[in-house]
């Protein structure tokens, strides 16, 4: 830590990952990161990492490059633009299906009010390049999701009508397309969610959560809608404990 606005850090991993389906590989990475912190209107953080993995063969063989950057910079006491970037470039030995690549990049203005905590938003506008390589897991658990480009515009507000009632409500757009993996046959996925929501302090220890969702898709016209509701209760300062559907 060279100054009160500066820090910096240092990391060297070594070790042997056990797979018994696969194969176990080696692994080393080396990383380094910086924040900056200006103690007034501006923090920001950085982090590059460089990680080699050796396998039995070359089906394990990978070289990976991971970078993450975010910032916040306090334009006045109560509005905050933020950015952030997510940047993933992983190389196989075997095949180049077996690359994986992975882009992130947001940026935003948040209201965020210090004289008063009723109201709060969000606008942010968010760009996602998804390229799995071969035998990537998707989030459902499935080894052969698609591939993904998408430009998504989100607007999120929160307001306290009372002491006991705040309302929520949200607005996204994304602009996507997908394609299978080991193809660049690109078919639109673009699509509109709204989002309502509701909570009610009953008590001193109770809660209500109503939520109500629905979702446009535009190639199909297709329509979903969801809602939610959830009761909550409060056991001590520390802890909450709740039921919904």
């Amino acid at each position: 830590t060279p100054s009160e606005r500066w820090s910096f850090s240092g990391e060297i991993e070594t070790g042997r990952v056990r797979d018994e389906v696969n194969g176990d590989f080696d692994r080393w990475a080396l990383s380094a990161s910086a924040q900056f912190d200006n103690g007034e209107d501006v923090t920001g953080f950085a982090k590059l990492e460089y990680r080699e993995e050796d396998g039995l063969g070359s089906a394990r063989d990978r070289e990976t490059w991971l970078l993450s950057m975010g910032i916040d910079y306090q334009t006045h006491p109560s509005w905050h633009f933020l950015g952030s970037l997510d940047l993933v470039r992983s190389n196989s030995a075997e095949d180049d299906f077996r690359d994986g690549d992975y882009t992130r990049a947001s940026i935003g203005y948040a209201y965020r009010p210090v004289d008063t905590d009723r109201t709060n938003g969000l606008v942010r506008l968010t760009y996602v390049d998804d390229q799995p390589g071969e035998d990537q897991v998707s989030a459902d658990g499935s080894v052969d999701g698609d591939r993904q480009r998408s430009l998504v515009f989100s607007a999120d507000v929160i307001h306290e009508l009372t002491e006991t009632l705040t309302i929520g409500a949200k607005y996204g757009y994304r602009k996507g397309e997908t394609a299978p993996r080991g193809t660049d046959t690109f078919t639109q996925r673009d699509a509109h969610l709204g989002i309502l929501r509701l909570d009610w302090d009953i008590s001193h220890n109770w809660a209500i959560t109503l939520e109500g969702r629905a979702q446009f898709d535009e190639p199909s016209g297709d329509i979903s809608r969801g809602g939610s509701v959830a009761v909550y209760r409060d056991v001590g300062n520390n802890v909450m404990v709740g039921v919904g559907y």
